[in-house]
């Protein structure tokens, strides 16, 4: 059986000691026997909300205020170990909504303050364990929309104030019980846009409101599947498959709103934004949509679009010919105002890291497999860096964290957080408070919710710690630290050291004398040994 170490450590006990800025503190081991795995960390006015497990409540509704005696469950929505489903987690007039399930009440809405006892049922749809898939919670003009779909009712639009009395069905969309649910809320012009559908195999409803009933209204009927909608200024873009799966017509379209406003801009094949939206295939830069797409010439590759023809052209042809020089993921997110990234693959199918200006000459390689990061993946942008996880090529190791400022030089792997080839896998990244979140796993408390302090004008606090040489290592009596053996008389400043155990807390400091570190003392483990702005990792055998 597995049993974990559990540590009490607080993360504002660390900020003193300058070593948070570069090694993730736990916030709270919230399952003592296994992954607490949070997923869905969800910023809403400075408070985390997320999905959180454990072994006696499985995954339910959670919050932190970055602190662990502020990190709590906030209800056992299903009672017991079963699974509530929450879905997408919306902040709303500071509580948060979101679609959960019990055997009592089947899929509903629910809304919380963060207590237990604030965490109710919005409006219940259906007594008892009703066949209600409620979903696609968006905020709008001051109101929170949504979707409901039944097997006898079909597809309903509600509106709501976050009180019962307040929320209203808009229009029954569809009233047969075969129609999909709606998806891809955006929105345009003081207008709510999404999709629909009353076949879900070969037919996809544009629909638009205004808020009121009179003015929810059929956009366009596309013959043929889409994908997302995406709003830049006044324009509306969504990709089509094509009349009936068969690709008749198919290409990138844009919409004003009117029915003979909605034409297409070009004929592409875009199969990625439409089966892989939610991988990051589009973003908007600089008044442009940035995608990808496969013209038939230049296999799949990076595209922009102002919204006519003839603005519509190949960016990037990374990978000449028919090659494609993107897979199904390939991750494009916003950086700075300035640049965006994304993932690409080379020849050999080996996934990289690149930045853009938005012009051809400004899309560079950022990081080769050669020469950094190996396998990028679960790009997040905060407080003008970029942060993701991969592997380095340089120091056998996992999946770690990793930053870049979007230069070569400004990409580094921050830590091995787990040492060795075995991988911490941080994901599920959330900015708040100038502090990162995200979950990790660092070999002894399995994934939990982790903490990086991140400073809003030079992103990770001080410079990123460099690589410190030490032996022996394992140690079981010193280490000592190479190119200071001989001491270091004669110099003006004393050289000081700290050690830090797995979870960031300091059980050793002092001189560093004769470059020895005495380590007799600490039980056998893992620790982060610091000198100035570098580290290293020291493996203690113990007695």
């Amino acid at each position: 059986m597995y049993f974990k170490k559990i540590f009490t450590l607080s993360i504002l006990s660390l900020f003193t000691f300058n070593l948070i800025a570069q090694v993730p503190v736990l916030v709270k081991d919230i399952n003592t026997s296994g992954n607490g795995n949070p997923q869905k960390i969800t910023n809403v006015n400075g408070i985390l909300f997320f999905v959180g497990n454990t072994a006696a409540n499985g995954n339910e509704l959670w919050k932190s205020d970055g602190t662990e005696a502020g990190t709590a469950m906030v209800k056992d929505i299903n009672p017991g170990t079963g699974n509530p489903s929450i879905g997408k987690i919306t902040g709303y007039n500071g509580k948060v909504y979101f679609r959960a399930f019990n055997p009592t009440n089947g899929y509903e809405i629910w809304k919380s303050d963060g207590t237990e006892a604030g965490t109710v049922i919005l409006k219940e749809f259906a007594a008892g364990n009703g066949n209600i898939d409620p979903s696609n919670i968006i905020e709008f003009n001051g109101s929170l929309y949504f979707t409901e779909r039944s097997s006898t009712a079909g597809v309903n639009l509600w509106k709501s104030d976050g009180t019962e009395a307040g929320t209203v069905m808009l229009q029954n969309l569809y009233p047969s019980g075969n129609a999909s649910n709606a998806a891809y809320f955006a929105v345009m012009n003081n207008t709510l846009y999404f999709i629909a559908s009353e076949n879900a195999l070969f037919s996809s409803d544009i629909w638009k409101t205004d808020g009121t009933a009179n003015g929810t209204s059929l956009l366009i009927t596309m013959g043929g599947q889409t994908g997302e909608l995406i709003a830049m200024g006044n324009k509306l873009f969504f990709a089509y498959a094509g009349e009936g799966g068969a690709g008749t017509g198919k290409g990138l379209y844009v919409s004003d709103g009117m029915p003979n406003g909605t034409v297409r801009v070009k004929e592409l094949d875009l199969l990625n934004m439409i089966n892989f939206p939610s991988n990051g295939t589009s973003i908007v830069h600089k008044n442009e949509l940035i995608f990808t797409a496969n013209d038939g010439v230049n296999g799949e590759e990076l595209w922009k679009s102002d919204g006519t023809e003839a603005g519509t052209v190949l960016l990037k042809d990374i990978r000449a010919g028919l090659d494609n020089g993107f897979d199904a993921l390939p991750f494009i997110t916003k950086g700075t105002v300035n640049e965006f990234y994304f993932i690409s693959a080379d020849e050999n199918g080996n996934r990289e890291l690149w930045v853009s200006d938005g012009s051809t000459a400004g899309t560079t390689l950022l990081d080769t497999p050669n020469a950094g990061s190996i396998s990028p993946a679960n790009l997040y942008a905060y407080n003008g860096y970029l942060f993701y996880k991969a592997r380095s090529s340089v120091f056998a190791t996992g999946d770690e964290l990793w930053r870049t400022d979007g230069t070569r030089a400004g990409t580094k792997m921050l830590i091995d957080f787990w040492q060795g080839t075995s991988s911490s896998s941080p994901s599920n990244f959330c900015g708040a408070n100038n502090t990162l979140y995200f979950n990790a796993n660092n070999g002894t408390v399995g994934t939990e919710l982790y903490a990086l302090a991140v400073d809003a004008s030079t992103g990770v606090t001080n410079s990123v710690l460099k690589e410190l040489r030490v032996y022996p290592n394992p140690a079981k009596y010193f280490v000592r630290v190479a190119g200071m053996e001989y001491g270091v008389a004669g110099k003006a400043e004393v050289v000081l050291f700290e050690m830090y155990d797995v979870n960031g807390r300091m059980v050793l400091s002092g001189d560093l004398v004769d470059g020895s570190v005495d380590v007799s003392r600490l039980e056998a483990g893992v620790y982060v040994l610091r000198v100035g702005d570098a580290v290293a990792r020291v493996v203690v055998t113990g007695d």
